[in-house]
């Protein structure tokens, strides 16, 4: 809770070196799947193809609106399968993971590559 108000996971603590040790930077925490994945790209300097997020507009949109489905329709029907006690609540969750999982399963038949995005771009 100290570096992360939601206290989820993940949480990036960017650290400083002072007199040979490291210090985390814990006012400078980044937080929030999306925004993590953002902030390791603008950072990395990584070669276009290597990537968290496309260099063009369109796949990057795609890849945001993609990962935020995922979320919603793939993690939290998960989530909920492992959490909940009661069969058929976890059934519910069951139900609604597979569906997810085969939508997406449909957007990735849809390209050409091995990839989600065009010219085998990572993400």
């Amino acid at each position: 809770l100290r570096c992360n108000p939601s206290a989820l996971v993940p949480t990036l603590i960017p650290l400083t070196h002072e007199n040979g040790e490291s210090v985390a930077m814990e006012s400078k925490a980044v937080y929030e799947s999306l925004i993590a994945v953002e902030f390791i790209d603008s950072i990395s300097e990584a070669p276009t193809q290597q990537r968290l997020v496309s260099a063009d507009p369109f796949e990057a949109a795609r890849s945001r609106i993609w990962a935020d489905r995922l979320n919603r329709e793939c993690c939290s029907p998960y989530y909920g399968v492992l959490v909940c006690k009661e069969e058929e609540q976890r059934m519910e969750h069951f139900h609604k993971l597979l569906t997810g999982l085969k939508a997406f399963s449909m957007e990735l038949s849809k390209t050409a590559g091995s990839m989600l995005l065009a010219n085998d771009q990572l993400s």
